[in-house]
């Protein structure tokens, strides 16, 4: 029994370190991999796991109206429009150097306002993410094992809109704002589709679990397991030429994991858990595009800036349950999970700008996703797979990502 343990919590620790540090995303949630709850008969010393993923579809979820009471308004919508439906780009050139040649072209459309609609842009694109991981892990005794996680993501996006609510007006300002504003040659910003590939932030993580047998006709068992480790900054960071881009990781910062999860089993055949996670980031410094003025909106920032993110607490909670022992080999798990991360803080570097209103920005203020999950596990010796399938259902400043799941591991 200490031996199905052991590979339970194997499988749940590969997708906790390797998958939950992309900002804003739902994706391969945590206890993606809990559902599979591995039970093997074996007696090993290493393991070595590989889980794949492929996004079927993804969406943005925004929060579209704020009050003294906070959000009070959740839609779903394209991902490009996850923190504004709309780009202003008169807004873009507000709050830089007056000398720059940003400041001399805000000073120029100045007295146009904020409801000059041929520089409003409504973005629409498509977003899909691939990523695979590679874990490790040494079992030091039946009650603990520590592991080392590898992860690899692929993101594409495909910009199929970014055109001016109104165009051809007649109007002279707006022909003097096509000639003179281009976001590209001024910050060096690129507005078009793009494709990144590469690593993910590493993790090291310590295990410990044990079950405790009740021996009662409903409750058989309970398990309680906690861990900890270290999430460290071989992610890529996000790349300041491109629109949208995010960091496959904490973009620098190091990272502390830690949780907790307490199961049950319920007569010969059903199980239930719950599990909390806590994600800590130190912070980093680095390059980043920042919000300088209030009417800015979040994919238009044209000022680059020394910053130190100091970056929210992020809050996991899984509720599980499912049925085992079906035709011996298989397993049927269901789970939700909420995932939370709080405001990030910017801490500026150059003193011609507010971090205040930097950190004001819908992009680095809190967001969530709540995620459902269905999970299917075969088992046979020393060797384990399952597919399964999730499906994020509403949120708040997030992308959520419908994937498709494959987990395969082997014991020696």
């Amino acid at each position: 029994m200490i031996k199905k343990i052991w590979a339970v919590f194997i499988l749940c620790s590969v997708s906790v370190s390797s998958h939950a540090m992309i900002r804003h995303f739902s994706n391969l949630a945590p206890y993606d991999i809990v559902n599979e709850r591995a039970i093997l008969e074996r007696n090993c010393c290493f393991d070595i796991n590989c889980m794949g993923s492929v996004s079927t579809n993804t969406k943005g979820f925004q929060v579209c109206c704020d009050d003294v009471y906070g959000d009070t308004s959740k839609h779903k919508v394209n991902v490009m429009q996850v923190w504004q439906d709309y780009q202003n780009g008169l807004a873009a050139l507000r709050g830089a150097d007056p000398l720059s040649e940003i400041g001399a072209l805000d000073e120029l459309f100045n007295t146009q306002g904020e409801a000059a609609e041929y520089a409003f842009f409504r973005p629409c694109g498509d977003l899909s993410l691939q990523s695979f991981s590679a874990a490790l892990q040494w079992h030091g005794s039946p009650c603990w094992f520590v592991g080392l996680y590898i992860p690899i993501y692929h993101m594409k996006l495909r910009l199929n809109q970014w055109t001016p609510l109104q165009e051809n007006t007649g109007l002279f300002e707006e022909a003097q704002y096509r000639q003179k504003v281009n976001f590209e040659e001024l910050s060096n910003l690129s507005v078009c589709s793009w494709s990144r590939t590469g690593f993910g932030d590493t993790a090291a993580l310590f295990w410990w679990h044990n079950r405790y047998y009740q021996y009662r006709p409903l409750l058989r068992s309970v398990m309680i397991a906690a861990r900890g480790g270290l999430n460290l900054p071989t992610g890529k960071n996000a790349d300041m030429k491109e629109v949208f881009s995010q960091p496959f990781g904490l973009n620098g910062g190091v990272g502390l994991i830690g949780g907790m999860d307490l199961e049950v089993d319920l007569a010969s055949y059903a199980h239930a858990g719950i599990d909390i996670e806590l994600i800590y980031g130190f912070g980093s410094s680095s390059i980043e595009r920042v919000r300088v003025d209030n009417r800015q909106t979040d994919l238009l920032f044209l000022q680059k800036v020394k910053a130190f993110r100091d970056p929210g607490l992020v809050q996991q909670f899984t509720l599980y349950m499912g049925a085992h022992n079906l035709c011996r080999t298989f397993e049927l798990t269901a789970a939700y999970q909420f995932r939370k991360q709080n405001d990030d803080t910017l801490y500026l570097y150059d003193n011609r700008f507010d971090g205040v209103v930097a950190s004001n920005a819908q992009s680095v203020q809190e967001w969530t996703t709540h995620t459902l999950h269905l999970t299917g596990l075969w088992r046979h010796s020393r060797y384990t797979a399952s597919l399964g399938y999730q499906w994020t259902v509403n949120g708040k400043r997030s992308i959520g990502v419908d994937a498709v799941n494959l987990s395969l591991a082997v014991a020696f």
